[in-house]
Parts: C-alpha cells; structure tokens; sequence
C-alpha cells in the first residue's frame, strides 16, 4: 500500500525562520546527503569526501572516522574496504540511512542521536555494530589496538535503533534504548539465512507504569515467529515477536485470530473511507495484547455506529491490560453510542483498563470524536487502571447527543488509577475551534496523577476538584497568547520559555535523550518521541506557519519536524 502522508527516509526538513511581513515559518521539504564532516582520527582513512558513491580505504586494520553526520540517501552507496572500520558521529542529528552501506570487516556505527535504517536501506557488511551510546563511553583504545569491540554493554544508550531495510552480514549487534526491527526475515548472512542478531537495551522496568524502560520489538511474517535475536546481557530486555500488519484484512483478522497477541505496523494503513470494526469488546472480548505502531498511522476510517450497537468506539474497543505505543489515528471520524454511562469514543480506544498502557500515541486534526456526555475524547474515552505517557492531540472534539461538546481533548472521564505523563492537548470544540479540556471529568476526585503536561485552552477540566492533594504536578493550561497557567505547583509566565518547565525532562538544545524539546521563544514544549529516533523519518510538502496563531499551530509541526534535521539545514542555508 502506497504511503499516503509521502513519508519517504530519503526526504528531509528544514526548519526556517523567514523574517517579514507575513512573520512565518517555512519548512520546505529537502533529500538526505551522504555523511558530511568526514574526519580521519586514527589509521588514515581516505575518500572520506562527500558525494553520492564514496570508498573508503585505508592501508590500516583499524580505522576511525568522525563524522558531522552519518546519513545515506536512497540511490547513495558508502563503500569500505576489507578493513575495520569505526563510524562516530559528533553531530546532532539521527542517521538515516536509505541508500547502501557495503564492504568492510567490522563496521560499527555509533551515534546517539539514533540510527534508522529505512525500506531502501541495503547493508552488505562483514560484521554490522551500531550503538547510541556517547563517544565518552566507548573503548576506542580497544579497537585502535587490537581491532576489538569498542562497545562497552553497560553504557548508557541514549536514542532508538529502527531497522526497516536489508542487512546482509556474518552477524549484527545493535545497542539501543529501544529498538525495533520491521522483519527479521530481511536480516540473513547470505539473502536467505537469517543472521544472529545480538541486542542490548536500556534496562527493562521493574513496575507496569515503568513506560519508558527498554525494549525491542521484532517484526515477522507468517505463522512461525524467528529466534535469531538474543539479549547480549541480563539488565537488556529480551526481544519480543510482533506479527505484521501490513493492511485492512490483516487489522480485522485481529479480532477473530487473537486478541491477546503481540502485533506491529509494516506501513500506514489507508482504510479508504470504510467501516471500521474496532479492536477488542462490543462483539469481542477485550484486546490484551500488544501493538506497536511503528510510528506508522491508521487513517481514514469511520465509525459511524448507524446500528447504534458499538458500545466501544475507537480503533481500539475495549482495552484490558495491553499496550498500544508508536501509534497515530488520522482522518478519522468515530461516533460514540448515546445512553448508558457504560459507552465510550476515543481515537485510539474507547475504554481502557486493567494495568493498560498508552504511549506515544496520538490524533491528528482530521480526527472527530462524538459521543456520551464525559465518556469521549481525543485518545481514549475513559480509562481506569491505565497509564499514559507521552500522547497527543489534535483532534476536534465534537458534540453529545444534546449537542454540547463535554468530551476531552485527550479523554473523556478519567477514573480511578489513571496516571498521565508528558502528554498534551491542542484538541478543538467542534462548535467554534476553541481549545478544549485536557479531560472532561476527573472522578473519583485524588485518584488521577498528571504530570508535566499541559492544555492549549482556558480551562484544564471541568472538574478540577478532583485534582487537588498535589495530583496535577508541573501541569498547565496555555491561552491563545500562549501564556501557561499552573493548575499547582509551577509559576505562570510565557509557554514558550524552557524555564517555565521546571520538572520536566525538557531541553533547548536538542540533545539526545530528552522527553520534551522547545525551541526557545517560538514553539511550545514538543514531544522528542515525534522527532528523534524513536520515529520513521518523514516529511511533507512546503508548511507555512503563522506566527500569529503559533500557540497551537507550532503544536502541528510536532510529528513532520525533528530538531536534528532542522538544525543541519539551517547550518547548511547560512
């Protein structure tokens, strides 16, 4: 199925600032280079100079380079000799690589700003090594001596390895904080026989709100899941199989096959307009299982419920214990059923519950929930027993069945043991485009944790009585001037100013490993989970954003553009 949002690894952003009268942002859509910056530190590389097909030689064993950044376009080849080779990239943006890597002994690839290997991808190496870890922390006497690993297991790894392409070679080590595989299949010593594969992650978590911990997912096809992957030490998480789910027959086969099973995107899903059947509850039981996104989307859908028969209505249904990450909803429109206290409308899912788990997440302004008076909303349309960590939306939320909007920009009624993080609203009312409560109805009241979020509108819930005892820490609502007003703790001030975010695992400079990323004086806080490597690289056409209306506006840019790739271009236009 053809991508649908143009999302190509060979494209990329920029991000800059035009000065005049119009006072707007133009981010036009500019191709990946070969690495740029190429700098022999050790052994004497040479062809390190930029173009479309550079060799790489060297009369040493063991070669290292430096490089401002390590990204490959489609139609691109980087070529080694037999020699070793170690690549460290010193800039701030992820390596995407869509073109071809072939050669060398042992190739190692260290950047912890991310490295993604996109659908074009084809490496052709003796051995592959790529790593997040930070040049401090690697071993690079051990390999300038003897040629052995300069990777060190224990060291923190700071971004995401995502491998969507093909790797030829003899075997693959791969440490990332997270890490996920399309298709083990595309991962052979010769074309056909699959390769060891060994991983290192972050530490796994301990607790079930413990989100954010390692993992690595890894796609398969077919009935059979692989066992070529391995943890390479015990505090790594084991990896886990996802069966793919590459169109609408395979996401409505989910229903009838197995609910409680583990389950990736091989692509945005198109469903062309149609009926969709949500997953889990109404006709079926509960969806238990897993599914990550892949940073892909599910889009143009509805559920229009005519048969007035979907008690649950969402993508997702009804949700008990399971975990939904990577994962957007677009040009949807889902009608939620009137009546009972019992229905539920959400973009993602209706109703969550049983230690459920919603992360990095999100709906896009072409999303329009309906439904039951404080049971709908943007993601989810009620929750108990679930945590939330970094979502979005931007969704419009529309009207109950009396034609008021009481519906939440990120859900409708949060119940007893829901716990939200990082997470923000820019969701609209239907009724006159204004912002929006975060959540409609918090009850009971000092059972629901927020912290460090906010809400683009006047008021945060319409229920802020259930929010007190310290239960909203570091969270604010931000008018149409883009001031932020603290529901607690927190002081009032400009919403585009980092230091307003004191708490928060935020930064200006875009360095890895951050939460959120703001660009100082000019957007609100953005989710880095959108924008570093944890995402598919992609771009659209020409955007033109108007200073005026910024406040929400900036929030839109939040899945096209990454700081990284912004900040190269710009570097490049000056």
């Amino acid at each position: 199925m053809k991508n649908n949002r143009t999302r190509k690894v060979s494209q990329r952003v920029c991000y800059a600032l035009i000065a005049g009268a119009a006072g707007a942002f133009l981010i036009p859509q500019v191709a990946f280079a070969a690495p740029t910056g190429g700098e022999a530190v050790f052994g004497g590389a040479t062809g390190l100079t930029t173009s479309s097909d550079m060799n790489i030689t060297s009369t040493s064993p063991n070669n290292v380079i430096t490089w401002k950044d390590y990204s490959i376009a489609q139609g691109e080849r980087v070529r080694y000799d037999t020699n070793n080779y170690l690549n460290i990239v010193t800039g701030a943006n992820t390596s995407n690589i869509d073109g071809k890597i072939e050669g060398g002994n042992h190739v190692y690839i260290v950047n912890p700003n991310g490295v993604i290997f996109g659908k074009n991808a084809e490496v052709k190496v003796g051995h592959l090594h790529v790593s997040t870890q930070e040049r401090a922390t690697l071993n690079e006497a051990n390999f300038t001596g003897s040629g052995a690993s300069p990777l060190v297991n224990t060291a923190a790894l700071k971004s995401d390895v995502v491998n969507m392409g093909k790797i030829t070679a003899t075997t693959v080590e791969v440490h990332g904080a997270h890490i996920r595989f399309l298709n083990a299949a595309d991962v052979t010593t010769n074309g056909t026989a699959l390769a060891p594969v060994t991983i290192y992650t972050a530490s796994v978590a301990s607790t079930v709100d413990e989100v954010d911990r390692g993992y690595a997912h890894i796609g398969y096809e077919g009935t059979t899941a692989p066992s070529n992957f391995t943890r390479g030490n015990t505090t790594s998480a084991n990896p886990e199989y996802y069966k793919l789910v590459s169109n609408q027959t395979d996401l409505g086969n989910i229903n009838t096959t197995n609910l409680a099973g583990n389950y990736m995107l091989a692509q945005d899903i198109d469903l062309g307009g149609a009926e969709h059947t949500p997953i889990g509850g109404n006709a079926y039981g509960a969806f238990t299982g897993k599914f990550d996104g892949n940073f892909f989307r599910i889009q143009n859908f509805k559920i229009s419920n005519n048969a007035n028969n979907i008690n649950s209505a969402g993508l997702f249904g009804e949700v008990s214990g399971g975990r939904i990450e990577n994962l957007g909803v677009a040009k949807a429109t889902i009608h939620g059923k009137d009546g009972s206290s019992s229905h539920y409308a959400g973009g993602i899912a209706g109703h969550t519950a049983g230690n459920t788990i919603l992360k990095n997440v999100y709906a896009t302004n072409d999303v329009r929930v309906d439904g039951r008076q404080e049971r709908y909303g943007g993601i989810v349309g009620a929750t108990t027993y679930t945590v939330i960590d970094s979502a979005y939306s931007k969704a419009v939320i529309g009207t109950d069945s009396g034609g008021n909007v009481q519906g939440g920009g990120i859900m409708g009624l949060s119940d007893s043991h829901t716990v939200i993080r990082n997470t923000y609203s820019a969701a609209t009312r239907s009724t006159d485009g204004k912002g929006v409560y975060f959540v409609h109805t918090v009850d009971p009241d000092d059972e629901t944790d927020i912290l460090n979020s906010y809400a683009v509108g006047d008021d945060f819930t319409s229920t802020p009585t259930g929010l007190t005892s310290g239960k909203a820490i570091n969270t604010y609502t931000i008018d149409s001037d883009g001031m932020a007003t603290p529901l607690a703790t927190g002081t009032a001030g400009s919403g585009k100013d980092s230091a307003r975010y004191s708490g928060w695992d935020i930064n200006n400079t875009g360095a890895p490993g951050a939460k959120w990323r703001i660009y100082e004086g000019r957007t609100l806080p953005l989710l880095t989970a959108f924008m570093n490597g944890r995402v598919t690289p992609s771009a659209r056409s020409a955007w033109t954003i108007n200073t005026a209306s910024s406040t929400r506006t900036a929030c839109s840019s939040q899945i096209l553009h990454r700081h990284r790739t912004i900040m190269r271009m710009c570097r490049r236009a000056r």
